[in-house]
């Protein structure tokens, strides 16, 4: 069971907040309190706490963004605090403050990264004054994240490759080319295929990580002998094709050589 780790920061607090309540003392003030609530997808909902229930979805680790406003009415709020804190967090909740105070009028802004299962809760955005505390429950929906977009087919193509490698027991620099295959993997996104690096031959092939940030990552593994690991970047060249570059170790036996290929199509 994930848990959730909401991080809870407070962007800005304007002193001056109250609440009263209708039965209470008349010489108390009153006051309303409105909401905002935006999820990572912008979505927003809002309204008045006191005669709405609140409602939102938010997708697993990400960010709920919250403000909630107390506006005065009438009533002097100079002897009246007011403390906000909230109530009823699943799992293990880190807060920057289990406990706000404050005097009318107020923003509160509130942040809060979601990390938990998919499923329904409920947190409770308390408020007490000298005439009691009130719960306001606010009723969370965490959905699945969609997949992240899958770049390798991007990098799919059959390269020219250029470039220089050092052998470390020498400190010789060699200069190298050859043709390189980049392919997508079947049923493995993100994954990408690099047939004969650095020339080595068509038996020789290795997997990376093509990730839609611009970066190739070539994690150690071994093969016919090679052990391999690396990384790179690719990117649209002037003429509107994929080109990368690849900085790759090769041990083989005793040698140890490092290489930055330079692959255009």
């Amino acid at each position: 069971m994930k848990k959730i780790i909401a991080f809870v920061c407070l962007l800005a607090l304007y002193c001056s907040c109250y609440k009263a309540n209708d039965e209470v003392d008349a010489s108390h003030p009153r006051f309303d309190i409105t909401y905002n609530m935006t999820n990572s997808n912008h979505h927003a909902v809002g309204g008045n706490i006191n005669d709405s229930t609140i409602n939102i979805s938010v997708g697993d680790s990400t960010r709920l963004e919250m403000r909630f406003k107390f506006s005065l009415i009438s009533g002097d709020p100079t002897n009246y605090p007011i403390k906000f804190y909230l109530g009823n967090l699943p799992g293990r909740t880190i807060t920057s403050r289990d406990t706000n105070i404050f005097k009318l009028n107020c923003d509160l802004f509130i942040s809060i990264n979601i990390d938990t299962d998919t499923g329904n809760y409920t947190i409770y955005a308390n408020v007490n004054t000298p005439d009691g505390t009130s719960a306001y429950p606010l009723h969370v929906h965490v959905v699945p994240l969609p997949a992240p977009p899958d770049c390798a087919p991007v990098t799919a193509a059959t390269y020219n490759c250029r470039g220089n490698y050092t052998d470390r027991l020498t400190g010789m620099v060699f200069l190298d080319s050859c043709t390189i295959v980049v392919s997508t993997i079947p049923g493995q996104p993100y994954q990408v295929n690099i047939n004969n690096i650095r020339g080595l031959g068509d038996s020789i092939n290795i997997t990376g990580t093509a990730g839609c940030d611009g970066y190739i990552r070539i994690p150690l593994q071994t093969t016919h002998g090679y052990t391999i690991y690396g990384m790179g970047g690719y990117g649209e060249d002037i003429h509107h094709h994929t080109s990368m570059q690849i900085r790759d170790t090769i041990i083989y036996g005793a040698d140890t050589q490092t290489c930055v290929g330079y692959l255009t199509q």
